[in-house]
């Protein structure tokens, strides 16, 4: 009886992974193109997929550029604040106090309220979209590291305690380790968002 080798095997087990959402799009394509031709709309309201390759202008990997530098100098920019403000808080109660109500205030401040203040203040150049981008991009770090960094086991700090750790090796070989896959979860969430706030810069 033939038995397919074990690469040939992993291919037949993933192929359902692939083809379906394959033919789900394919499927989407299609109906798209015939709703669109059946119903006559014009391709300036839903151009038909068809079209839609032939009709990318010549100049559109320049703005993607534009966008895409946006976005990650607003990603890396707030990513990098707020880190440094979650290491504060978490080493003063004070500033955690003081400062995280605030925050969790502004979080909930939509984006588009923000943003005329934003070109009143850095104007409608690049700076206007990086600080959208870094605006939007900021809160889930400083939620998250906060979180993690917080979120030490009570016994190993107190082994540390015993251990007599100062504040700087409790926080490099304890909370550090403890906090980065909430730092990574941020980054996660962040990646999208800034992109999300530097084309909302944008408009």
């Amino acid at each position: 009886m033939y038995r397919a080798s074990a690469p040939a095997a992993a291919i037949w087990r993933t192929l359902p992974a692939i083809a379906t959402p394959v033919a789900f799009a394919g499927a989407i394509l299609v109906g798209w193109e015939v709703a669109v031709r059946v119903l006559h709309t014009p391709p300036y309201l839903v151009p038909r997929p068809s079209i839609l390759p032939f009709s990318i202008p010549p100049d559109i990997w320049t703005h993607v550029w534009v966008t895409t530098e946006e976005a990650g100098l607003g990603f890396i920019f707030a990513n990098a604040i707020a880190f440094c403000v979650a290491v504060g808080c978490s080493q003063s109660r004070l500033l955690e106090r003081g400062l995280y109500p605030i925050a969790i205030a502004l979080k909930t401040t939509p984006l588009v309220a923000v943003a005329p203040l934003l070109i009143l203040w850095f104007g409608t150049g690049l700076a206007s979209k990086i600080m959208a981008a870094a605006l939007i991009s900021f809160f889930p770090m400083l939620v998250n590291a906060i979180k993690g960094l917080g979120s030490v086991d009570a016994d190993q700090r107190e082994l540390f305690t015993a251990l007599r750790a100062n504040r700087w090796h409790v926080f490099r070989r304890l909370q550090l380790p403890t906090a980065l896959p909430y730092v990574f979860s941020a980054l996660k969430i962040s990646t999208s968002l800034a992109v999300v706030g530097a084309i909302v810069g944008e408009f």
